[in-house]
């Protein structure tokens, strides 16, 4: 149990084995999660990471088929 997030609630992070290796969609992680940095918005040739937990919180975007989508800040 972790306290995560702006209020700093207890959540279970379970960490994934994947997570941290270079992907160019979701479909190449355990988590179904591929993300990019910030800056990577709406950028086409775009590799982000496997998501590492499932903590869902901070900013990035989502990488699908190579593309950045919209970044995102979770708190």
């Amino acid at each position: 149990m972790e306290r995560v997030g702006r209020a700093q609630t207890l959540q279970c992070v379970i960490p994934f084995a994947d997570g941290g290796d270079a992907c160019r969609d979701g479909s190449e992680c355990d988590s179904g999660r591929c993300l990019g940095s910030v800056e990577a918005s709406g950028q086409s040739n775009v590799t982000g990471v496997c998501q590492a937990s499932n903590m869902a919180f901070g900013c990035y975007t989502t990488v699908r088929n190579g593309r950045a989508e919209a970044a995102i800040c979770v708190d």
